[in-house]
């Protein structure tokens, strides 16, 4: 019985999750409104630069990338929050408030590499880094909370 309240408190966070997105998104959009051509040309100038554009060139789709990464990291570190009470548990709330980090770091990263401090491989290679670094806590972290709850 407690087991199909979890389950349907989950899908009702996972709802609101997607509704969240959806929100995130649409107030992005509306900051820009030439949002999605602007990202189809920046992705078609891979190619051409061989790299990721400069920032220079699409100014306006990396601000927009790092406030939707922001945005996203906040939703995570709240969800983290309400997942405990709700009781979800402690290593569901650990997984959001790690994805928390990592996206605060892509956006920090993001950020150093538009200001000319970071290259895109440096940025690339930390956020590997840092994901197989939370790969293996959040491991950790589930296997100890599994013990302890036995």
């Amino acid at each position: 019985m407690e087991n199909e309240g979890r389950k349907r408190i989950s899908s009702v966070i996972d709802i609101a999750s997607f509704g969240i997105l959806l929100i995130i998104l649409g107030f992005v959009w509306s900051q820009n409104s030439n949002l999605p051509s602007r990202t189809i040309d920046f992705f078609r100038s891979i190619s051409r630069y061989r790299n990721f554009p400069p920032y220079a060139a699409f100014p306006d789709v990396y601000d927009a990338f790092v406030l939707f990464v922001y945005m996203l990291a906040a939703w995570s570190f709240l969800l983290a929050a309400i997942k405990i009470p709700l009781g979800l548990g402690v290593s569901s709330a650990l997984s959001s408030a790690l994805g928390g980090v990592f996206l605060l770091a892509l956006g920090h990263f993001s950020k150093e590499y538009c200001s000319g401090s970071l290259s895109a491989a440096s940025a690339i290679g930390l956020l590997l880094i840092l994901l197989g670094i939370f790969v293996i806590v959040s491991g950790l972290a589930s296997e100890a909370w599994r013990r302890k709850a036995r």
